[in-house]
């Protein structure tokens, strides 16, 4: 489970949604990040600047122009839009607290976070010592 971000994620709606929908149509669904149904997800927000209504919604999946979504996420309603509303991958409060949880352990001293793409594990770091020399120049 991950959750993904990309930069400049934003298109409209291609055609209206009721406030059930739980498929968006995207005008142009890949600016958005590949979601790959193994509990990766992101979170996008729809607004209507004429209305002002704003959602956020948990994307789940994305196939082609289109976001599987979980609707009415922290703390907003789930509203109805019109076709061409705004669409877009914004960092959200719950955005910023899924990444900090990831991962919490404690009491790892002198081992380090590793990962090969796909499994994060512990590794211990090798004790060693290696003499060096630095040099300081001061002209006064």
């Amino acid at each position: 489970m991950s959750i993904k971000f990309t930069n400049n994620a934003v298109t409209t709606l291609s055609s209206a949604i009721s406030n059930t929908a739980t498929t968006l149509p995207l005008t142009d669904g890949s600016t958005f990040p590949a979601l790959s149904g193994s509990g990766d997800y992101c979170y996008v927000t729809m607004q209507d600047t004429i209305s002002g209504a704003i959602e956020v919604v948990k994307a789940t999946a994305r196939s082609g122009n289109s976001l599987t979504v979980v609707r009415a996420q922290e703390g907003t309603t789930a509203s109805a839009f019109d076709s061409g509303k705004k669409v877009e991958l914004r960092i959200t409060a719950q955005g910023l607290t899924d990444l900090a949880e990831i991962p919490t352990q404690s009491g790892q001293n002198g081992r380090f976070l590793t990962t090969d793409g796909s499994t994060v594990s512990w590794a211990t770091v090798q004790a060693g010592f290696q003499e060096s020399k630095a040099y300081f120049f001061a002209s006064f």
